[in-house]
């Protein structure tokens, strides 16, 4: 008997992600959303540079959607949300792949790493790759 397309599709997965797909996805994509997002471009500019430094700026304030200089967790999940639907990569369409529960608990995940004193905001200093 032939195994199915999917059967052959699942198999090639595990052979390319021995320890699961969905848990190597999950796991990426929570590290690399937020770093594809403040990266903006597919050649980002060196870490430190002041072209990088304008480009987190520029993100920064396309997300803070009221400039009051802080991002508060709707703002992240919006912001980030909408940016993501519109960027051409594979981060971002694997992002647009998942459940929107999953979306949610990734970006939650992020949003919190980032806000370091747990003040239920970000400022544009915490507004980095981590």
């Amino acid at each position: 008997m032939r195994p199915c397309v999917y059967d052959s599709h699942r198999r090639r997965e595990k052979a390319l992600f021995p320890c699961g797909l969905r848990i190597m996805s999950r796991s990426f994509l929570a590290s690399a959303v937020v770093g594809s997002l403040l990266s903006g471009c597919s050649a980002a500019p060196k870490p430190g540079s002041s072209e990088e430094l304008a480009e987190r700026q520029s993100t920064f304030e396309k997300v803070d959607a009221n400039h009051d200089g802080h991002i508060s967790w709707d703002e992240f999940r919006v912001g980030v949300t909408a940016i993501l639907e519109k960027e051409n990569s594979w981060r971002a369409a694997g992002f647009r792949t998942m459940f929107p529960g999953q979306q949610q608990s990734i970006l939650r995940s992020n949003f919190d790493k980032m806000d370091t004193g747990h003040k239920g905001y970000l400022v544009f200093s915490e507004w980095k790759d981590e």
